[in-house]
């Protein structure tokens, strides 16, 4: 049985299956870095990472590592992007601590897990999701796209 606050449940209902909402790009980025930007402007944010790795055989080219931080590129372009780090925000204000009940609210289009562990909504246009980890508290935000 679901434990989703009944707001959150009659604001989910109202939204037609067929009408489905596409996740906003103000939610596809972490700190400010979004799915397709380049390297470089992870390095900017982040500063020097911890480790590079080329990936070999994968699907992904290169691992780029931070404290808490991990990227996977294809082409110097960033398609995985996953912060577990203290103060990490989407455009929207979720952040990595926040209420996971508080971050349904910011967004009609979240859909929940069974659990109701995470929340999650794609963009169909990108091919990419944001996956919001963790109750009642946020522990991870996850930035993926499909290949």
């Amino acid at each position: 049985m679901l434990s989703l606050p009944f707001a959150f449940l009659l604001s989910v209902a109202q939204v037609a299956p067929s009408a489905a909402q596409d996740c906003p790009n103000d939610l596809l980025q972490i700190d400010g870095v979004e799915i397709a930007a380049p390297v470089a402007r992870l390095l900017k944010t982040y500063g020097a990472p911890n480790e590079r790795r080329l990936l070999d055989g994968e699907h992904y080219e290169e691992e780029v590592v931070f404290d808490q931080i991990t990227a996977y590129t294809i082409s110097d372009r960033i398609e995985y992007l996953a912060s577990s780090r203290s103060g990490s925000c989407t455009g929207r204000g979720i952040c990595i601590g926040g209420n996971l009940d508080e971050a349904a609210g910011k967004f009609a289009g979240f859909v929940p897990d069974q659990d109701g562990q995470s929340l999650h909504c794609a963009n169909s246009e990108a091919a990419c999701s944001l996956v919001v980890q963790g109750a009642p508290n946020i522990e991870k935000l996850v930035l993926q796209c499909l290949p």
